[in-house]
């Protein structure tokens, strides 16, 4: 899945070349660097901007290309999240887990790579939409997803693989889920908002693929990974 993720990224990452970048995979003790395409005709307002708020404050921001496409790097650090500025508001991104929670936060370690979210679409209130996680390599006949919806259940398909796609590094066991999985491939569930501890938005938009918790790792424990 990380690998497929990947390849599918050095498509589009020359443009990356040019922001001190060299080659597709992990940037060595660089930032999180984040590409998406926006699904303009889902929003009230197209967004023309997408900023990255820490702590309420603007941290990272990048202006959205008339193709809806962006490039967003994002430096070290814990509770992030991603908006999209309209003229309408500020919607944020959020992550439909299929652990049964619904979160709006991640955390960028010293390590990071690049990850592409995919299409991004607006869906409004979260808590009172459906979705649909998906796999790479799912079978067509349980997951049937046009313009990002799941023809069969209406549900918002997303692809919710926790720990895979950002670095080299596991995800913390912390981060990482134990359980049954409220969302199998083809099914339609409604998450709680308030099960992840944090307040989530009634104005959101979904990605494609879900960033995980945690993306990268400290310096030490890479050190560790390779002992």
């Amino acid at each position: 899945m990380r690998t497929s993720r990947n390849l599918t990224f050095c498509a589009g990452i020359l443009a990356f070349l040019s922001l001190g970048g060299s080659g597709c995979g992990k940037v060595e003790r660089g930032p999180l660097v984040v590409k998406g395409e926006i699904s303009q005709a889902t929003f009230a307002s197209p967004p023309t901007w997408v900023r990255a708020v820490r702590n309420e404050q603007v941290r990272a921001e990048t202006p959205v290309g008339v193709d809806g496409t962006f490039l967003l790097r994002i430096r070290k650090g814990d509770g992030y999240r991603l908006e999209f500025l309209t003229d309408s508001g500020a919607p944020v991104l959020v992550f439909p887990r299929r652990a049964g929670t619904l979160e709006a936060r991640f955390d960028v370690k010293a390590t990071a790579s690049l990850f592409n979210l995919g299409h991004i679409r607006f869906i409004g209130d979260p808590s009172a939409t459906g979705y649909a996680f998906v796999t790479a390599g799912a079978d067509l006949d349980e997951v049937e997803c046009e313009d990002g919806i799941d023809a069969k259940t209406g549900g918002v398909c997303v692809d919710d693989d926790d720990d895979e796609g950002a670095t080299e590094c596991e995800a913390d066991e912390e981060h990482e889920f134990e359980g049954e999985e409220h969302g199998q491939n083809g099914t339609a569930v409604s998450l709680d908002p308030g099960s992840s501890g944090v307040q989530i938005p009634d104005q959101a938009a979904v990605a494609e693929h879900n960033l995980p918790a945690v993306v990268g790792c400290d310096a030490e424990e890479e050190e560790e990974e390779e002992d």
